[in-house]
């Protein structure tokens, strides 16, 4: 009875601090809505378009197919019944926030046997800075976070379950085979549940690769089948990414910056260089590796009895493999700077890992009998680090309910004297581009194309230039040039568009411009880049 009621009570926390944690996100973006971005404005004008039966196409009407199809799908849902797509978005931020906070502590309760140990699970990733950094934001690191620790937690499971081995194959791939259509970078998930399932020291040779064998076909499934649909529909699949410009030893200090902000709130952290972080953390991570391996090689050798691969095994392994990856990627191709919203997936192993080391040590048997004032100085430190976590996100979520969650959905954007304009006086006899379509949307709800990308050479391209002739033959173009936008790097200015059509400029408006584009009367001049 006293058991049962215990139990009642940890499952009643955990319910609750997982309330909280999906509370916050509607809370953030009472005022201006939920945060956006370019991505973002790709993610719900796609999910309106699959909710109104137009397909996986976006504001411009062009297919998805750089971006992940799950995120928009999940938003489509609640727009199909009826909600705005924007609304949609924080109801579904909302849900799989409080949902990625309830299946950690379930998770940790199940691997540890301790309630306790469930309810400090829920509470750090209902604070931690990543989830939050995501959290209010439309993008589709929520769906891919929750896809990762139902990975992790299907991988622990695998490696203690002898019964319908090939059933918990197939649903651990399946979890990665959806993470891909999260991001793409669920890749990695593939490669970690791969080498997982060809290490498990209690399966023979050919049954490891077997399984391995499966689960891969099957994760790997799952994204050619999307592939497979881009290239039927637009005659690719994908896209090619831009090379970068931020060295190896940039992103690892970026790295080491991003953990002590994770682990330190109130920005204590300040003070501690990146580089000084990243040797605690490589250092951490290579001494809970390294007794792993090394008890794996005595088991292969036959110098040790084959046990199963402590839960802490697998989470090492996607850390390993995903920070490889993300690093990588990140040092050869143009991303994102290295911050919250690329390294949060390893936020969940993470958080496990600390939890799984908490209960070692404060459980006598597991680690040695520890004397009860370290118990307490661990209990200490924890509760300190949740206080201030707790008073940092409490911030954030006042700070973004009074000036907008972030991206275009801001009070600098929306007080915009241009976009309040062009909200009103949008020219109704021609079509509108402009250098910053996202705000646009996002502000008036207005769609428009970008304005004209430049070519190789620095220029606008004979054949560019040829297919926007033609869109003239529908009508006149206006130019809406946004000044805080700043998309200068790549699209034509106005100043570089009139070498080659007449610009007139109509409306100046302190942030923005309005300018009608016309043909020459004349031939145009030479395609030579500008100086």
């Amino acid at each position: 009875m006293i058991a049962a009621r215990r139990h009642l009570i940890w499952a009643g926390l955990i319910a609750a601090v997982a309330l909280a944690a999906g509370a916050a996100p509607p809370l953030a973006c009472a005022r201006y809505g939920i945060g956006m971005t370019p991505d973002s404005v790709i993610y719900l004008t796609t999910a309106d378009s699959l909710a109104h039966g137009r397909g996986l196409v976006d504001q411009s009407g062009s297919r998805l197919t750089i971006w992940p199809p799950l995120y928009p799908a999940l938003v489509a849902a609640p727009t199909a019944l009826g909600m705005d797509v924007r609304s949609a978005a924080v109801l579904v931020n909302a849900l799989l926030a409080a949902l990625l906070t309830g299946l950690g502590g379930a998770w940790a309760w199940q691997l540890t046997g301790r309630g306790a140990m469930g309810a400090v699970t829920a509470a750090m990733l209902a604070v931690a800075d990543p989830v939050a950094a995501v959290s209010s934001m439309a993008w589709s690191e929520l769906p891919f976070l929750v896809l990762v620790l139902l990975f992790c937690w299907q991988c622990t499971r695998l490696a203690q379950v002898d019964r319908r081995r090939d059933l918990n194959v197939l649903l651990l791939a399946l979890a990665a085979g959806a993470a891909c259509l999260a991001r793409y970078i669920g890749m990695t998930l593939i490669a970690a549940g791969a080498v997982a399932l060809l290490v498990d020291p209690l399966r023979g040779r050919w049954r490891r690769v077997a399984e391995s064998a499966l689960f891969s076909a099957v994760a790997c499934g799952v994204l050619a089948a999307w592939l497979w649909l881009n290239y039927l529909a637009t005659g690719h699949s994908g896209t090619q990414r831009w090379p970068g410009h931020v060295t190896l030893g940039d992103n690892l200090v970026r790295l080491g910056r991003t953990m002590v902000d994770w682990f330190l709130p109130l920005g204590l952290g300040g003070w501690i260089p990146g580089a000084a972080a990243l040797v605690v953390l490589g250092g951490g991570l290579i001494v809970a590796s390294l007794p792993l391996l090394r008890r794996w090689w005595r088991s292969e050798t036959g110098r040790s009895r084959r046990a199963p691969l402590p839960p802490a095994a697998p989470l090492l392994l996607f850390i390993w493999v995903y920070l490889g990856a993300i690093l990588l990627a990140a040092s050869r191709y143009y991303l994102d700077p290295l911050g919250d919203r690329l390294l949060c997936p390893i936020a969940v192993p993470l958080t496990m890992l600390v939890v799984l080391g908490l209960d070692s040590l404060t459980r006598p048997g597991r680690g040695g009998d520890v004397p009860r004032r370290l118990g307490g100085v661990l209990a200490l430190m924890l509760m300190l680090y949740l206080a201030g976590a707790t008073l940092e996100r409490s911030g954030e979520v006042r700070s973004r309910r009074a000036s907008g969650a972030g991206g275009f959905n801001t009070k600098l954007w929306h007080r915009s004297a241009s976009l309040n304009w062009l909200r009103d006086h949008r020219p109704d006899d021609g079509d509108l581009i402009s250098n910053g379509p996202d705000a646009v949307w996002v502000v008036t709800g207005q769609t428009c194309d970008f304005s004209p990308r430049r070519g190789p050479d620095g220029g606008l391209s004979a054949d560019r230039l040829a297919r926007f002739n033609r869109r003239y033959q529908l009508g006149p173009h206006y130019l809406f040039w946004l000044d805080p936008a700043r998309r200068e790097s790549y699209l034509c200015t106005p100043e570089e568009l009139a070498k080659w059509f007449e610009v007139t400029e109509l409306q100046s408006l302190g942030d923005g411009r309005l300018y009608r584009i016309a043909p020459r009367s004349t031939p145009a001049p030479s395609t030579a880049p500008s100086p």
